[in-house]
């Protein structure tokens, strides 16, 4: 071999073994180390780390809006009819014209019932197996410090772009719904003795596909982010449901299950009375809403909640048999309350005249004064006066109780005070004006004598004296 190839053969060498790319080495290594990253709001979806290690504080959600509501019902028929002609793309699924809808809020509840139900806080809890799983009862506290830049994003446009973006994205998980245990159980009209094996067979399958889901969380970058991700997807849901967008009415199925599968009960149901679809709105509020009413994660029935002293907010202000709790949609519309867990709902207060205060957590005073819930007739002279617990009318200022006439009269002293003060203020009236006019006559004679004098200049005067008068006149005057 010649000398001048050998430099030839070791470049080739070099280029094959040394910068060449070895097998299975990616160049995106950033999904490693995701667990400690955090997408914020306004961020775009690229692979950026940003480092999530700041002190834990109690953050807040701070928006100058509310997600817009304004025009619902034109900007859904517009959305819509987008919608529909999408699907007829391929692009949403085999199902045309509105039937989409219902099926992907069913996918949409039972993907958020298994955050609200299974999941714990990503962002501080290390150990899965010891961290408390509360989301039933409140959202995440503190608050997300951003809400997930996407969600935010077509959820704040509409209802309509808000489900379609979210059931893409919950289809992309390894356990969905279709595949949970429960689901094929009522699907294929199951029974529990006779199709044992089969039942053992799905329910297998669907463990398998919770671990995975579990530790990979498809579609997602990582837990985290999925945390996120339905976090707040579970807030836009929720916010709907309060604003009884109609699509949420009902759900049309049972949702009384806990999204991963079969769980400890066996049972593809568990019965809870707050799942009841046949009630306006209580699929969504079990699978979207945390119950702040009733802390338990299962109850049989709803009267041995309110006896529960630890799940009740009314069990300690309301009287025995009394401790109903109740959670009014209209009264809990604000998006950010919702977000820091400030729920107002209502509990029977034990005293007339007092009403619950969620904002302190006791029953207060009714200002029946302030409302205009009282019966005293103002025409008449009277007026309301609070007390605790009701209200008195009185005579207003200026009447005194008249035992003959059984009526509110004018205080004959107050009528002479009165007049005598209309009388002065009448007197003094007339007396500056009759200065002002005696003043305005005085001004303009010197006017006309200082002007008529320097027009024929047949009179010597101090010009400086009269513009001084000028100057002390007008002032007074005006």
């Amino acid at each position: 071999m010649s000398k001048p190839l050998i430099p030839l053969i070791l470049v080739l060498l070099l280029e094959v073994f040394v910068l060449a790319p070895s097998k299975g080495t990616s160049n995106d290594q950033y999904n490693d180390d995701y667990n400690d990253d955090i997408f914020l709001l306004g961020a775009t979806p690229e692979k950026v780390q940003i480092r999530d290690d700041l002190p834990v504080q109690d953050a807040r959600i701070l928006r100058d809006t509310k997600p817009e509501v304004t025009n619902m019902t034109t900007t859904s028929i517009t959305n819509a009819d987008a919608m529909n002609k999408t699907n007829t793309q391929g692009d949403g699924g085999d199902v045309g014209g509105q039937e989409w809808i219902e099926e992907a809020i069913k996918d949409i509840a039972y993907y958020l019932r298994a955050h609200k139900f299974n999941e714990y806080d990503r962002r501080y809890e290390s150990n899965g197996t010891l961290a408390p799983r509360t989301y039933h009862r409140e959202y995440p506290r503190p608050a997300l410090r951003s809400l997930h830049w996407e969600v935010h994003k077509f959820c704040d446009e509409s209802f309509l772009a808000c489900v379609k973006y979210l059931w893409k994205r919950a289809q992309g998980a390894d356990l969905r719904r279709g595949d949970d245990t429960s689901v094929v159980i009522q699907e294929q009209r199951w029974r529990m003795d006779v199709d044992r094996d089969r039942i053992d067979m799905v329910e297998a399958e669907c463990q398998k596909l919770k671990r995975r889901d579990d530790i990979l969380a498809d579609p997602f970058q990582g837990p985290l982010e999925r945390f996120q991700w339905r976090t707040t997807a579970a807030y836009f849901m929720c916010w709907y449901t309060m604003n009884e967008v109609e699509h949420l009415r009902h759900i049309s199925e049972n949702c009384d299950n806990f999204s991963n599968c079969l769980g400890e009960s066996k049972q593809p149901r568990n019965h809870d009375p707050r799942a009841n679809d046949d009630e306006p709105f209580s699929c969504a509020l079990y699978s979207f809403c945390p119950d702040v009413c009733c802390y338990e994660k299962h109850v049989d029935n709803l009267r041995s909640c309110w006896e529960m002293p630890k799940s009740n907010p009314c069990y300690s202000a309301s009287p025995a048999e009394q401790r109903q709790c109740v959670m009014n949609r209209s009264e809990n519309l604000d998006f950010t309350s919702g977000i820091l867990n400030h729920w107002n709902v209502s509990c029977t207060c034990p005293q007339v005249g007092y009403v619950w205060d969620s904002s302190y957590g006791i029953c207060v005073d009714v200002d029946e004064c302030l409302r205009g819930e009282h019966k005293c007739d103002v025409h008449r002279g009277e007026a309301c006066l609070n007390t605790l617990g009701g209200f008195k009318c009185v005579c207003k200022w200026g009447h005194t109780w008249s035992n003959q006439e059984q009526k509110c009269q004018q205080n004959e002293a107050v009528a002479q005070i009165k007049l005598i003060a209309l009388k002065m203020l009448a007197k003094k009236t007339s007396e500056e004006d009759f200065e002002k006019s005696y003043l305005r006559k005085f001004y303009k004679f010197i006017v006309k004598k200082i002007y008529s004098t320097s027009a024929s200049n047949s009179i010597n005067y101090d010009r400086n004296f009269y513009n001084y008068l000028i100057v002390i006149f007008t002032s007074v005057i005006l």
